[in-house]
């Protein structure tokens, strides 16, 4: 068993899948900043405080429901496939294998048709990094596809260029 943190996220890898939960750090930071400045009365502090701590929270939950409804949507093969989730958690298949390398990864995007790529282009590049994929015989997989800003970009991309991706990145 394994696990591994993100800002937003914990993973807990055991045996074929893998759980995420959101952060529960960021709920313990609210409490003890609360507790810190209850007996000061500094009311503004402690919702300021509780605003971004809460926020960050809330992108983990975002992000195990998108992940969660690109899977449902699109049943694409290049995606682990996401079984369950209910925000708190987040159930997902264990991919075996490795991480590509960036050159890799341009090569296959590279096959994108030309709006796709303009299009990704204008989501942020840590979805696209290396770690978030692993490589193996049958080509690679998207692991973490869970999308964290409001307007659901990286979802929505993979949504509509599912056809295109998946004869991108995965061989079978």
């Amino acid at each position: 068993m394994q696990i591994k943190k993100s800002d937003t996220r914990t993973v807990l890898l055991a045996g074929s899948y893998v759980f995420k939960f959101p952060r529960l750090f960021h709920l313990f930071r609210i409490l003890r900043k609360a507790i810190e400045l209850i007996p000061e009365r500094k009311w503004d502090l402690i919702r300021i405080n509780s605003y971004w701590k809460w926020r960050d929270f809330y992108e983990g939950i975002r992000q195990n429901f998108s992940e969660y409804r690109c899977w449902r949507a699109t049943k694409a093969n290049f995606l682990a496939p996401t079984f369950f989730s209910i925000g708190i958690i987040n159930v997902q298949k264990r991919e075996k294998g490795d991480i590509p390398f960036s050159k890799e990864l341009r090569i296959a995007f590279q096959k994108l048709p030309k709006e796709a790529e303009e299009e990704r282009l204008k989501i942020d590049p840590h979805y696209f990094s290396s770690k978030n994929f692993i490589k193996n015989t049958e080509g690679m997989r998207l692991i973490d596809y869970g999308d964290k800003s409001p307007d659901l970009k990286f979802v929505n991309f993979l949504i509509r260029w599912q056809k295109e991706l998946s004869s991108a990145f995965y061989s079978n």
